[in-house]
This record gives structure tokens, sequence and C-alpha cells, in this order.
């Protein structure tokens, strides 16, 4: 794994601890609650600012498909806003 990727990882991981207090291994459990998981990538964006589909996608441990649906839905509910196309997509507070 490349030092940036790493580095990313970490980073991600490092925000899950110190917004939701739980350790790594607590992460899988609140995957599989969907409330849970919606307030772990708001707080991520509250911490990061911005998040793209690879950073909730590692978060929470999801498909990339899963986390894209996940970002659609708090798109659509007007809880995160969308900055971008493609690649370039990021999901920011509306």
């Amino acid at each position: 794994m490349s030092e940036v990727l790493l580095g990313k990882v970490q980073n991600i991981q490092d925000c899950v601890r110190r917004v939701r207090e739980v350790d790594p291994g607590d992460v899988e459990t609140l995957a599989r609650d969907p409330v849970a998981v919606e307030q772990m990538v708001l707080n991520l964006v509250e911490q990061k600012g911005s998040v793209t589909r690879a950073d909730v996608a590692e978060l929470c441990r999801l498909d990339p498909r899963q986390a894209g649906r996940l970002l659609q839905r708090l798109v659509l509910t007007g809880r995160l806003g969308r900055k971008g196309r493609l690649k370039a997509t990021r999901y920011e507070r509306s």
C-alpha cells in the first residue's frame, strides 16, 4: 500500500475515533444500523469539511456503490450538498 493511501486510511480511522469515540472494531457493528452510519458520515463531514465516496466507503466499510447510495440519500434529504462531477465529486454540508 502506498504511503499516500496509507495516510488517507489512517486519517479516516483517526476521524472515526475522534468523532464517534469508537474503536475500529465497532465500525462493523455500527454499519448494520443505517442511522448510525448516516451520523458517522455527517460527523466526518463536520471534521473534514467535505468527503468523497471513497472516504465514506472506507469509513463505513461499504462497497463503493453502497457508499454512493448512502451519499445520494443524504443529498436528497437535504443533509448534504454535492459539489463537482464524476471522480471530482465531493459532499459537504448543505
